[in-house]
């Protein structure tokens, strides 16, 4: 029972994070500004070339962004792994793909959040590091 709340704590937070945060929903993202296809470039042209406020914000931005997108992910292999009893790092990590490209679609067309190519490595990678984290430290097989 307790791996059912917390896998459905988990989507719930995942959903609230990405899709139902109340900054988004107040102001939906404008249609012209919805999606980034280019892995890298468009980030490292946010940060290379800053918009408005001050360049340490723009890094704090981008910081969080990278590590926030990995960290987000890393459960869904612990998840994968111990409530869905996926043992396999292919199924995993293609699930975890298959999910964060599921959310940049559903962003895209809400206008609740951009679209991003580097969202999906990110997730994905998060996925492979919480895999190797989950087999390395609470699988018992």
């Amino acid at each position: 029972m307790r791996k059912v709340i917390l896998t459905v704590g988990y989507f719930i937070g995942l959903l609230f994070l990405v899709l139902l945060n109340p900054e988004r929903i107040r102001e939906p993202i404008p249609l012209n500004s919805r999606l980034r296809i280019h892995p890298v470039v468009d980030s490292l042209k946010d940060i290379m070339y800053p918009r408005g406020s001050s360049w340490w914000l723009h890094w704090f931005h981008f910081l969080t962004n990278l590590f926030g997108n990995i960290v987000l992910f890393i459960p869904f292999s612990f998840i994968a792994i111990m409530v869905f009893k996926l043992s396999r790092f292919i199924w995993v990590v293609l699930l975890a793909c298959a999910l964060s490209v599921a959310i940049e679609i559903t962003q895209y067309y809400t206008g609740l959040g951009v679209a991003d190519a580097d969202d999906v490595i990110l997730n994905t990678a998060g996925a492979a590091i919480g895999f190797y984290l989950c087999k390395r430290y609470f699988n018992r097989q």
